[in-house]
């Protein structure tokens, strides 16, 4: 293993010796290495728990001269535990081996890994505590995704975790935190005794997809200004460490608000970055095992600690930890069976073949487009056809997780995008512009509807584009919220138009398309979730219409109760879910006869042509019920992304 060590400077661990803060960043090299090692066991520790009201330990006493070392191992939202197809490959096997490289160290983890990926929308994100456990991790700060499955699942998980959570500015109305978390951590190692805190920011409190009921939410430098006094000079701490799941920037705003913390350890974004201020360091330590951070601090009495960060990427060349790589490979085998389970009912056929989803309006697409739009409250939905896969009809009846993971294999998350009426017209424009072919641009479409002429120019083929349920015009000049996959959001598939809008909803806050459909399916509490928050609730009747009890004809086909969810606790509702996707109209081709809507004949489509859009001709909005869209994606980037077999 080959790892350079930077120097990143001192900073005044006491409150008295504050300066102004400013920031540079530090490089970022390193790469991984290997070693054995066994899967520990849970480790006995002394903490402070407010709810227990266990005491911190006794302050070992030191001498002016005191000097100790301190190595901390750091990572940040890790998701897949398989390897992946580029260096660093990471992996959870890999990045044991080089975690245990290093001697006497405390592993502390910034949030997100219980969601999402495809394993974890049939594990609940179960799979994860071995894993979590393997790290040796000493305290950790729950992240977004980590309350994916809701409160009560993530308590679950915790409980199985053999450390600590802690989470300081996010309580219910009580002021006790959510799941499982304390408000502070404090042990001691090496003869330094340690206070930890973990922080959320606000941005994404809104944006989870199940958020506790009586959730409260304190503003991050206020609730650190309040608990550095409390580590300081209750617990008599020599080191104070904020882990964060935030946002960069508001990482570096908490540094400088409060130069009495001596690390900031951060999640939430997906890169290695170490950033020095005056009097502390702001550090992200990448993302999903491939890169981590080891830190080194030196405390010489009461001098300034010195720090000395080492990044360390998981490449190849790390020799897989033989205890993790056959756990990955039990897991593998293990939860395949789950994927077999029944998560919802169909009452007509799923039909997934690219001559459907990319050519035409698609009952199916209408359906997850629909879920998509109302998970998110957003105006509009557009999915390009490519990103239902398959290519294949599945019949009528019973639903499970390994066919919902087979149609939406990808695992780029979904976003919510601020765009104008043009922005939307030019997207449109080039999901029809290759038609007849089979593309995967060709958009399903959800809030809108649309008219296009294949006898005109690509670029110039919309007739027509209406929104809402009274069909206004799409309004150029307007501006719209468009549900999204991030993978069309960043330009792909000649989604130029949508390249650089504001983002609402960012993939670290998004949900895969597949856990957004298998929680649709048996989480009824998710559309409690969007009354709670203000969002588009009719959307999400409409993307329910006709779900009612099952009845099969068969008598003993008859479920006793919904399924257990595989992407989140079970509903509470007695009965299964039985959605029943439908055309109604939504995107029509001049000079091609529309299939029958449901319950309706085939009826010829008259639109007023219109070759480009003026001010007022366009207008944004939603759907009739039953609305949804398709998601596409670009075929040569969809090959190299791993497909998950057909039950």
């Amino acid at each position: 293993m080959v790892v350079e060590r930077k120097q990143v400077g001192n900073q005044w661990c006491r409150a008295r010796e504050q300066r102004r803060s400013t920031s540079s960043h530090a490089g970022e090299r390193g790469r991984g290495g290997g070693c054995e090692i066994e899967i520990p066991q849970r480790r006995d520790r002394d903490t402070c728990d407010e709810r227990t009201g266990t005491m911190p330990p006794p302050k070992t006493k030191k001498t002016k001269h005191d000097k100790k070392l301190l190595r901390l191992i750091h990572f940040n939202d890790v998701y897949h535990i398989k390897e992946g197809p580029t260096e660093p490959v990471g992996g959870i096997a890999r990045f044991i081996t080089a975690i245990n490289k290093y001697e006497d160290t405390t592993v502390l983890f910034s949030g997100d890994a219980f969601n999402p990926s495809i394993l974890s929308s049939a594990t609940k994100g179960h799979h994860m505590v071995p894993c979590l456990n393997a790290a040796k991790i000493e305290v950790a700060c729950y992240g977004n995704h980590d309350f994916d499955f809701g409160e009560e699942e993530l308590k679950k998980l915790s409980q199985e975790c053999t450390f600590p959570w802690v989470m300081t500015n996010l309580t219910d109305s009580q002021g006790v935190p959510t799941g499982t978390a304390k408000k502070k951590h404090v042990f001691e190692k090496q003869g330094v005794r340690i206070g930890v805190m973990g922080l959320a920011e606000k941005d994404w409190i809104d944006t989870l997809s199940d958020p506790p009921e009586d959730i409260q939410y304190r503003d991050f430098i206020e609730t650190a200004q309040e608990y550095i006094k409390i580590l300081r000079e209750e617990d008599e701490c020599d080191l104070v460490i904020a882990l964060t799941h935030m946002r960069e920037n508001n990482d570096l705003a908490l540094a400088k608000a409060c130069p009495e913390i001596d690390l900031v350890l951060g999640g939430h974004d997906h890169f290695y970055r170490v950033t020095q201020l005056d009097n502390n360091i702001v550090i992200k330590s990448g993302m999903d095992f491939k890169n981590f951070s080891v830190i080194e601090v030196t405390l010489n009495g009461d001098a300034r600690p010195s720090v000395a960060v080492e990044r360390v990427d998981v490449t190849s060349e790390v020799e897989p930890d033989s205890d993790m790589a056959a756990y990955v490979k039990e897991a593998d085998e293990k939860y395949a069976t789950i994927f077999d389970k029944v998560v919802g009912y169909t009452e007509v056929e799923w039909n997934v073949h690219n001559s459907s989803v990319r050519t035409e309006e698609n009952a199916f697409g209408n359906l997850v487009a629909g879920l998509l739009r109302a998970r998110y409250g957003a105006d509009l939905c557009i999915l390009a056809g490519g990103s239902f896969r398959s290519d294949r009809v599945y019949p009528a009846g019973p639903v499970t997780a390994r066919v919902v993971s087979t149609i939406f294999p990808f695992t780029d998350a979904c976003v919510v995008l601020e765009v104008t009426g043009k922005t939307v017209w030019a997207a449109l424009e080039n999901g029809v512009s290759k038609y007849p072919q089979h593309e995967g641009r060709f958009p399903q479409v959800s809030g809108l509807r649309m008219t296009f002429d294949p006898s005109l120019p690509p670029g110039s083929r919309l007739v027509e584009v209406t929104v809402g349920e009274d069909r206004e015009p799409l309004d150029v000049d307007k501006t719209y919220t468009l549900a999204t996959r991030g993978y069309m959001a960043d330009g792909h598939d000649g989604y130029t138009a949508l390249k650089g809008s504001k983002i609402i909803v960012d993939p670290e806050n998004g949900s895969l398309l597949s856990t957004i459909v298998v929680q649709a399916l048996t989480k009824v509490e998710v559309i409690k979730a969007w009354k709670r928050k203000h969002m588009i609730l009719r959307s999400a009747i409409a993307a329910f219409r006709g779900v009612r009890p099952f009845r099969p004809k068969k008598k003993e086909e008859q479920p006793k109760a919904l399924p257990e969810s595989l992407c989140g606790a079970a509903a509470k509702d007695p009965s299964c879910i039985v959605v029943r996707p439908q055309l109604d109209g939504r995107i029509c081709i001049v000079g091609v006869t529309p299939p029958p809507l449901q319950g309706s004949p085939p009826r010829a489509h008259k639109a007023k042509r219109a070759h480009e859009p003026t001010r007022g001709q366009d207008q944004d909005g939603t759907a009739d019920d039953g609305d949804a869209c398709n998601d596409g994606d670009d075929e040569e980037a969809a090959a190299k992304l791993p497909k998950t077999a057909i039950a």
